[in-house]
């Protein structure tokens, strides 16, 4: 038994134009009385020629090359600064500390807690909670690339205060 709903292949019909071909005029007269004869192109026959596939030549691999990024004009004028921070606990609250505000031409920025034994967290904004802060342990040391303000936070509400060391490099004008 056949299924009634199962179509068969339609095969494919040539295309042709219904009417002769005017020139510059399409398939209408508009009219005019025709000087020649109409232009009539034979279509090649779709049915029985075979379709041509035409495919681009696969690339080669080709190795990475390794690119290192280089700043728009690399003549800048850098200069740095250096400050000591001492974090302490006030009134058994840790107090945040900016130890550097926004600064747009600000390009690294280095900080090292001086400590032996007491950590501190790094934060985004004076505002922001110690929750959201970069822990950095006694001894260690962060290189930051952001130009927005840095404030430091004690990790522990000890009494000792924590000596806080920042570098700060930042461009000054374009050399010549």
């Amino acid at each position: 038994m056949s299924n009634p709903y199962r179509t068969t292949p339609i095969p494919p019909i040539p295309e042709s134009p219904k009417d002769p071909v005017l020139p510059e005029r399409g398939t209408e007269d508009h009219g005019v009385p025709v000087e020649h004869e109409p232009l009539i192109e034979p279509l090649p026959d779709y049915a029985t020629e075979p379709y041509q596939v035409h495919t681009e030549p696969v690339e080669p691999d080709i190795p990475i090359v390794p690119v290192r990024i280089v700043e728009e004009d690399s003549r800048d004028v850098r200069d740095w600064r250096a400050n000591v921070f001492n974090v302490q606990v006030i009134a058994g609250q840790p107090e945040p500390q900016r130890i550097a505000g926004d600064n747009k031409r600000r390009t690294r920025l280095f900080v090292r807690n001086n400590h032996a034994t007491e950590g501190v967290i790094l934060l985004r904004k004076r505002t922001d909670s110690s929750f959201v802060g970069y822990p950095l342990a006694a001894g260690a040391f962060v290189e930051i690339f952001a130009e927005t303000e840095v404030s430091v936070i004690h990790a522990t509400a000890g009494a000792a205060t924590v000596e806080v060391a920042v570098l700060e490099e930042f461009r000054v004008s374009k050399g010549g």
